[in-house]
């Protein structure tokens, strides 16, 4: 159809059809959006993104569907939003669609701070994302709850490790296609938690 100019990431669906999302990069005249191609080869509107997206800057409010998966236990999509052609600093996000009865319900952020997402997928409960471009990393996690941080365990394979609190993180550092970066840290499991 004329309004899908740029195609990208597709997944499969239960009944055999594809979901395929269009960014639409080539004519933004289009909106971007969600597509369905069911098993009869028909092409259907599965989702057109708010356009433009509230409570964003104006650069920052259309989304840019790209890779798309689908969550086998609850049916909801994940999506990355690439954002870098418009704002280089880390602006790609990663939205949940949830889906109710085949239909969008709504959408949730999952997750910002990337810079060039590009593709996701769902396997055993955990999401992922593809990270095209890794100028500068910083990894963040909070020790979990009832959990206690053992002092001086935070290992990188690259980067400066910080301790603030409950807060580890690594920074300084980037990544290069197919490279990997090893973060290990300790914890104890307080008394008391069953």
């Amino acid at each position: 159809p004329d309004y899908c100019n740029t195609p990208d990431g597709m997944c499969l669906l239960p009944d055999n059809s594809l979901i395929v999302s269009m960014p639409n990069f080539n004519d933004e005249k289009s909106p971007p959006l969600m597509v369905k191609l069911t098993p009869d080869n028909k092409v259907e509107k599965f989702y057109e993104f708010p356009n433009p997206y509230p409570g964003y800057p104006e650069k920052l409010a259309r989304i840019r569907p790209m890779g798309v998966s689908r969550d086998p236990a609850t049916g909801n999509l994940y999506l990355a939003d690439m954002q870098y052609m418009l704002d280089k600093d880390q602006k790609s996000r990663m939205w949940k669609l949830v889906v109710k009865d085949g239909k969008v319900e709504k959408m949730v952020l999952v997750a910002s701070g990337f810079n060039v997402a590009n593709g996701t997928a769902v396997r055993d409960g955990c999401v992922y994302i593809t990270e095209s471009v890794l100028e500068e990393v910083v990894f963040t996690d909070t020790v979990p709850a009832h959990t206690t941080y053992v002092p001086s365990t935070i290992t990188s394979s690259k980067g400066t490790t910080h301790v603030n609190g409950a807060v580890l993180s690594v920074d300084g550092f980037g990544l290069a296609t197919s490279e990997t970066v090893t973060i290990t840290f300790r914890v104890t499991v307080d008394a008391g938690t069953a």
